[in-house]
C-alpha cells in the first residue's frame, strides 16, 4: 500500500503491479441437477452449439469444487461430462451425493465425507 502513499500524487503503479499476487482459484465448476428447471437446462446444454445463455441460466445450480474432488466423483461414475468440458452430477445419484440441507457429499475411500455448500 506504500506505493499509493506518495506526497506528490504520483502513484507507483509499476511497483504495485510487480508486488501484487492473485490468489489462485484451483476449483472447477460442477453443475447440480437441483430441480426440473436445472434438469431441463442440462438437457438443452447437451444439444446446443451456443451454450453461453444456457450456462448463464445454470449458474444458480453450480458449485465450485477442487479438481481432485471432481476426479473422485468421476472415478465413482457419478459425473456426466457434456461436450467434454461441463461436469454434471448424474441425476441418478442425486440423493446419494447431494443433500438439500448440506450440499454436495464427496465420499472418500477412507470413509471420510466432504460437504460443499
Amino acid at each position: 500500500m506504500d506505493c499509493f502513499n506518495d506526497n506528490d500524487g504520483k502513484f507507483k503503479f509499476e511497483t504495485a503491479a510487480s508486488s501484487f499476487r492473485v490468489i489462485e482459484d484451483r476449483t472447477v465448476t460442477f453443475i447440480i441437477p437441483f430441480n426440473k428447471e436445472a434438469e431441463d437446462l442440462i438437457g438443452e446444454l447437451k444439444h446446443t452449439q451456443y451454450p453461453a445463455m444456457i450456462l448463464r441460466n445454470l449458474q444458480p445450480y453450480t458449485i465450485s469444487i477442487y479438481q481432485n474432488e471432481l476426479d473422485a466423483l468421476i472415478s465413482k461414475g457419478v459425473v456426466l461430462t457434456i461436450s467434454g468440458e461441463y461436469s454434471v452430477l448424474n441425476h441418478s445419484f442425486f440423493e446419494e451425493y447431494y443433500s438439500l440441507d448440506k450440499g454436495l457429499k464427496i465420499v472418500e475411500d477412507n470413509n471420510g465425507t466432504s460437504l460443499f455448500f
